[in-house]
């Protein structure tokens, strides 16, 4: 079963290639008009000017709030070329990887891949039939809650960590097939 099954997106049936791709532009494009509607009910010129310019100062804003967190510190460097090695050394070009962070797709870009970017639930993941993931690779400063959990799930589900940082680790699956496959 896929784990995104029963989401919002699926229900819409706008769901391509594992996301809502084709739900943002419709949203983003019909947006305005439901802006408008709205202030037109308000009264008074000023209050519509003040509503739709704190609105659009918070939308403006929402941006670099969300993303505040996804760049490293600058007093952390994480060791990106080590990690990005030690996955392609062990998983073919291509091959896609579980992150585990809080909607941080930063560890995608480091190593170069495309994948899931989940919170701390592996269950859907590890406990479905069909493929496993081949790599989950855990952002520790965002898993700080469910990092040990994880860590636990990943060594029950026979995920040996390959690479181990304080920012960063990466667990391989260790079948005796190709990486991702459920050992029978």
């Amino acid at each position: 079963m896929d784990p995104r099954a029963g989401t919002r997106c699926s229900r819409l049936l706008l769901r391509r290639r594992g996301h809502c791709g084709l739900a943002v532009p419709a949203l983003a494009l019909a947006a305005p008009v439901g802006v408008q509607r709205l202030l037109s009910r308000i009264p008074g010129e000023r209050i519509r000017a003040a509503i739709l310019g704190a609105a659009l100062v918070a939308a403006a804003a929402y941006g670099p709030w969300r993303a505040r967190k996804w760049l490293a510190a600058a007093a952390v460097v994480p060791p990106t070329d080590a990690m990005k090695t030690a996955v392609d050394v062990r998983l073919a070009a291509g091959e896609r990887v579980l992150v585990l962070s809080g909607g941080d797709p930063k560890l995608l870009r480091y190593l170069d891949r495309k994948g899931p970017v989940v919170g701390g639930n592996l269950g859907p993941w590890l406990n479905r039939a069909g493929p496993l993931p081949a790599a989950v690779v855990i952002d520790t400063g965002a898993a700080r809650d469910w990092a040990s959990v994880a860590r636990v799930a990943l060594t029950s589900a026979d995920y040996p960590p390959i690479f181990q940082h304080s920012a960063m680790e990466v667990w391989l699956h260790a079948s005796d097939g190709s990486p991702g496959e459920r050992p029978h």
